[in-house]
């Protein structure tokens, strides 16, 4: 064999090689990352205290916590997985383990996303963080209360009014603060929020070091930008949450009598919650708007 034809092999050989790697690259490819996170478990990983996947069962999973009671739950496709389907229906839960002090909570980011109609008939709860059953004297003493606003000016089926609220104990007296894509002028002191019967990603942001409480709808601002600073008396900020321990969840339900809150009365215009949860991240602190927008891309593509 003379020398060209063995460069001749060696150069085929060498082609052959680099090709069958870069096609088996192209076979395998990598998900491109979206704004740096490969997925949604890596935005504020440090600070996610809580996880309700709700992908085919209700079971918390940073502590492995189950529901202490599940009515007219189901589970049916969700934005990620499996989501929970209520029909006018609610989850609780026993005490979360995971929050075991006063300041476990002082700034607080909750996302949750939804699936559901303005039915103009009650307000409905997405989700909330409450006191004990017995200690829990009214729906909004717990540490955050999510909720939404049926039958608000503009609600129609697709036209979600987001309301929520905070708590905090630093004595006997209860301090607290709330905010809502509702009031003064619309599109200008707050967005409406039109889902077109999708699921929208829904998220409270209390910020204790500002003293701000935020709503988000699909990685946007849309609360009231009127309503953001939050005081506990006329000049004196709010400050970072202090909250009462043991802390307990309810998903589709305001936590009353209704569901065990034995001293927090009914009121008339609570209703259960009818239409799809899913993936419920809790963290203890303020997300930035950068890692919020990041949370809503990388759980709508289902990462």
């Amino acid at each position: 064999m003379t020398s060209k034809m063995k460069n001749l092999l060696l150069f085929l050989a060498i082609l052959f090689v680099g090709t069958t790697i870069i096609s088996c690259d192209k076979d395998d490819p990598k998900l491109p990352a979206i704004d740096g996170y490969n997925n949604a478990g890596e935005v504020a990983s440090s600070k996610l205290v809580a996880y309700f996947p709700l992908d085919g069962n209700g079971t918390e999973q940073k502590k492995n916590i189950a529901p202490a009671e599940s009515k007219n739950a189901t589970y049916v496709t969700g934005i990620k997985g499996k989501a929970v389907q209520l029909d006018k229906g609610y989850m609780t839960y026993p005490a979360l383990t995971q929050f075991a002090s006063a300041n476990d909570l002082g700034s607080v980011t909750v996302s949750a996303w939804i699936k559901t109609e303005n039915n103009t008939l009650g307000a409905t709860c997405v989700f909330a963080l409450t006191q004990d059953l017995g200690i829990n004297a009214d729906w909004n003493h717990g540490p955050v209360t999510m909720y939404l606003e049926n039958g608000k000016p503009l609600a129609y089926n697709d036209t979600l009014v987001l309301h929520g609220a905070v708590s905090s104990w630093p004595d006997a007296i209860r301090l607290g603060a709330d905010n809502i894509n509702d009031y003064g002028e619309r599109e200008k002191d707050f967005l409406t929020v039109k889902t077109g019967g999708n699921w929208v990603q829904y998220i409270l942001k209390y910020d204790g070091a500002a003293s701000t409480l935020d709503l988000y709808a699909n990685g946007k601002l849309v609360s009231n930008n009127n309503f953001r600073l939050r005081e506990s008396a006329p000049g004196v900020p709010l400050g970072p949450l202090k909250i009462k321990t043991p802390v307990r969840a309810v998903i589709g339900a305001f936590p009353t009598s209704l569901v065990g809150y034995t001293n927090s009365p009914i009121q008339t215009w609570q209703q259960f919650f009818t239409g799809g949860v899913d993936e419920i991240r809790v963290f203890n602190g303020a997300l930035t708007n950068t890692e919020i927008l990041a949370l809503y891309k990388l759980e709508l593509a289902g990462r």
